[in-house]
């Protein structure tokens, strides 16, 4: 063995021994999701733990707990927790909640077990809370978007196509060679854009191919969805993918 291959497995034994709880840590992921087509206000924080809730009468014991900044579903997580800690004969379970400003937005009605087997793939399920006070939400479409394909023929890679919509429906963007601007209606996961004006620049024959397929994109959505990477998918009448969109 090497002088540094012997470092090595010292430094990595020294570790071990002085944090023996080390090699028992395992890591659960998931999503967190819920179903309204909706942005979270600025500062939401989703959190996920892992209880021992065998004792019926009793408050759930937390082993485990992250809490993570949320904006949009599903929000991602990644929960370590010691597994040497479970023990045979108890049940298990994961809870997640979403607050912004102090206030319970969402959180976990239903049981969902764990047992160790499984360790990735939950989906977990919040509903909201009906509280009075909730900081009002934008649509989930709100925002700053680039455009990442159109017709499934993909975009120049070093040309950028954006599109941001305001809460109040203002559009703007700039499509490859012109910029553009408008208005939007947006109702649930409905959207319709126009009238739209832009600038009437030249450019190379490329570019004005993806700038027509943008635009062309937008005259003919009627919906939208937000997929499970949080990117912007717009659709047509029939529901077909007309393009999609990255944060921006």
């Amino acid at each position: 063995m090497s002088p540094a291959a012997k470092l090595l497995a010292g430094l990595a034994l020294a570790l071990a021994t002085a944090l023996p709880g080390l090699a028992d840590e395992s890591v659960i992921t998931g999503n967190v999701v819920y179903r309204e087509r909706m942005l979270l206000p600025d500062g939401a924080e989703a959190t996920v733990r892992l209880e021992d809730v065998s004792l019926a009468d009793a408050p759930a014991t937390t082993l485990a707990e992250v809490t993570i900044p949320a904006r949009t579903s599903p929000t991602p997580f990644t929960l370590p927790y010691p597994a040497g800690a479970l023990e045979e004969g108890h049940r298990y379970a994961l809870r997640a909640s979403i607050s912004a400003a102090g206030e319970l937005m969402f959180t976990t009605t239903e049981h969902v077990a764990f047992d160790g087997t499984q360790l990735d793939g939950f989906e977990l399920m919040v509903q909201r809370t009906g509280g009075g006070d909730e900081p009002a939400a934008a649509p989930a479409i709100v925002g700053s978007w680039l455009a990442e394909d159109f017709g499934g023929g993909g975009v120049i890679d070093d040309l950028q196509s954006t599109l941001t919509i305001a809460a109040d429906g203002t559009v703007t963007g700039h499509s490859g060679c012109n910029g553009f601007g408008g208005t939007a209606t947006i109702a649930a996961d409905k959207i319709t854009f126009g009238p739209l004006a832009g600038t009437l620049m030249a450019c190379a024959e490329a570019v004005m191919d993806q700038e027509r397929k943008f635009h062309d994109a937008l005259e003919r959505t009627a919906s939208f969805s937000i997929d499970a990477q949080g990117k912007l998918v717009l659709h047509d009448a029939a529901g077909a993918e007309l393009a999609k969109f990255s944060a921006n």
